[in-house]
Formats: structure tokens, C-alpha cells, sequence
């Protein structure tokens, strides 16, 4: 009985075989672009454990293709309704979340959130692409969404990574 079982299963295996959909995604390679951002994300949701009292926080990472810009939103929905939404409080969170990207090393930005976007081991030759690396920041926006609880009202607002200037999205 028990060597019927083995063949019947053995044979049932042969059978089996991942459909269409699976077999694209396993021959559909995940670029450094994709991985970058996927580190990103999880960058960030780890990073926000001293906000939540005031916030629920959402992160999103993506390309914009018509922009050829890396945009990092952060989305606040505010806990409790006793704080106004205002664009001062969404300037003074996303000069707060701008912080998450670089420090200073006396007197240039740093920006380590760049270590998402690189190999980790060894590479031959690659001082090129290390140099287009490097300008990504100057192509990276960020941008806070802030609403209220229940999402009845919002206020947005943005930044290239490496300006001062912030825009307020209507």
C-alpha cells in the first residue's frame, strides 16, 4: 500500500508545474532600481517608531517615469483631531523627513540612503556607475500628504531631496 502511495504521489509531481503567471515572475528579473526601492520602503517603516504617537504613517516609494524622478511620499494621518492640518505643519514634517536621507559630515550632505540603490559586494570597474548614483538626490522629491482622521481634509506638499524650496500641492 505504501509503495502504491509513493508512485501515485511521484507521478501527481511530474505534473505539477508553476502556471503562467508565477513562470513570468520568476523569469522577470527584479533590477537595482526595484530592490532600491524596496529597501527604501522598508527603510523608512522602520524608521518611524517616534511618530506614531501623533500619526498613522504610510510610506510609498516610486519612479515617476514622465519626471525621471525617485519620489519618497510619506502620508500622516493624524491620530487624534486636536492638532489643525495646515501647510506650516506639513512644511515643518517634511523638512523633519527630509532628515531621514543625509547628514553632515562637517560641511557636504551625505546622503546614505543611496546604499539602497548599490551592490553590496565586490565590482570591477564601477566608478561610473557610482557617479550616476550620486545624482540621484538631485532627483529624488519628497512629499508629505497629511490628513486628517477619517481623511476628511489634506494638505501635500514637496521638495526636490537637495533644495530648500518647498512647494505646497493644492
Amino acid at each position: 500500500m505504501r509503495k502504491l502511495f509513493l508512485v501515485i504521489a511521484f507521478f501527481i509531481s511530474l505534473n505539477a508545474a508553476p502556471s503562467k503567471a508565477f513562470k513570468f515572475l520568476m523569469n522577470d528579473p527584479t533590477t537595482m532600481l526595484d530592490f532600491g526601492i524596496y529597501k527604501l520602503e522598508q527603510s523608512l517603516d522602520n524608521n518611524v517608531s517616534q511618530l506614531k504617537v501623533k500619526y498613522n504613517i504610510f510610506h510609498t516609494v516610486n519612479y515617476d517615469w514622465d519626471n525621471d524622478q525617485l519620489e519618497v511620499i510619506r502620508t500622516l494621518t493624524l491620530i487624534n483631531n486636536k492638532k489643525n492640518i495646515s501647510t506650516a505643519l506639513c512644511k515643518k514634517e517634511l523638512k523633519n523627513f527630509k532628515q531621514n536621507f543625509y547628514y553632515y559630515d562637517g560641511k557636504t550632505k551625505i546622503y546614505y540612503y543611496l546604499h539602497n540603490f548599490r551592490h553590496n559586494g565586490f565590482q570591477k570597474g564601477k566608478n561610473e556607475d557610482q557617479q550616476l548614483i550620486e545624482n540621484i538626490p538631485s532627483r529624488t522629491v519628497s512629499k508629505i500628504i497629511l490628513y486628517t482622521n477619517g481623511f476628511k481634509k489634506n494638505v501635500s506638499c514637496k521638495s526636490v531631496l537637495t533644495s530648500d524650496e518647498i512647494l505646497i500641492i493644492q
